[in-house]
């Protein structure tokens, strides 16, 4: 759940940051109301229109203002990203798959997770010599990365750590109701009452 509201909310980010007008919901690795308050860029976007809105008769300073908030705002949003990647690779880690293939497939998806955060990594390193539309242009692709990439990687993790984590319940279902059965064999082979 955790990763969706991370995803909804960089998602939104980086739209934002290109002027789509939405509510940001963001999480991260701590908990959800410290990833709340972390990841939560509706004062910087209202910062944003309030210095797109200005009657600021210093042309000059309005757009250093704007570019100022817009490095800002991708920082924060790429931040949220890392950390999110990195909170995804520590539950992928923390698995203990009992099959080859889902060791596998554990094994590759953190790896493909940890590619993601060093693409993070570089865009976040461009963001000191872009201008107004190169952060635009930044935030644009980023967008369509995550939706065209990094969506269905989150969504097959996701689908991994649920499913491994079932197999758990099964196995401690499947030995509780093997135990159970010992136990009512006993009592009825010395005809015992069951509890």
């Amino acid at each position: 759940m955790r990763h969706i509201i991370i995803k909804t909310g960089l998602i939104f980010g980086l739209v934002a940051v290109c002027f789509f007008p939405i509510r940001i919901m963001a999480g991260s690795i701590n908990s959800p109301q410290a990833a709340e308050a972390s990841c939560n860029f509706e004062g910087q976007f209202k910062e944003l229109a309030s210095t797109q809105e200005s009657n600021n008769f210093d042309y000059l300073a309005s757009l250093m203002a704007e570019l100022r908030i817009r490095k800002n705002l991708l920082r924060g949003v790429l931040d949220c990203s890392i950390a999110e990647a990195e909170s995804l690779r520590a539950s992928l880690a923390a698995l203990k798959p009992n099959a080859p293939d889902m060791e596998f497939l554990r094994n590759r998806f953190y790896e493909r997770i940890g590619e993601t955060k060093d693409y993070y990594q570089v865009q976040q390193s461009r963001i000191n010599d872009l201008g107004i539309q190169g952060t635009k242009d930044v935030a644009k692709n980023i967008k369509e990365w995550r939706l065209n990439q990094y969506a269905s990687l989150v969504d097959g993790s996701t689908q991994l750590i649920i499913w491994t984590k079932n197999q758990e319940l099964f196995q401690a279902a499947h030995k509780r109701f093997h135990d159970i059965e010992q136990t009512e064999r006993a009592s009825n082979q010395g005809g015992g009452k069951l509890i």
